[in-house]
């Protein structure tokens, strides 16, 4: 390591950074992956929700469905379950093109 003149305080060499970037990149991808593995285990109940939504359209007569319906925190909470669904679909499309083009990479080398 060599002194910074200005602070006096050792700095990284370059394969230091180097190592220190591919650790950070190896950390933030097992996260997406922890992030994504939870909330696929999650999907079934993210798409019930979604459909008791959509077949509560017709529901008249059940109160349950309706009172949930009208209930703000519950359509709040739709939302949150309608933007996961979303972001989880994206994630996985984009987790596949990942796979493919380093696959590529790897056999075109």
């Amino acid at each position: 390591m060599a002194l910074d003149p200005a602070t006096g305080l050792d700095q990284p060499t370059k394969e230091q950074q180097q190592y220190a970037l591919q650790l950070r990149h190896k950390l933030a991808m097992e996260s997406i992956g922890l992030v994504r593995t939870c909330l696929n285990v999650q999907r079934p109940v993210f798409d019930a929700l979604l459909e008791l939504e959509r077949n509560s359209m017709g529901v008249i007569d059940s109160s349950l469905h309706q009172n949930l319906l009208h209930n703000k925190s519950f359509a709040l909470q739709l939302r949150l379950v309608k933007q996961t669904v979303q972001y989880l679909d994206e994630l996985n499309a984009l987790s596949e093109e990942v796979i493919r083009c380093a696959e590529k990479e790897r056999f075109d080398a």
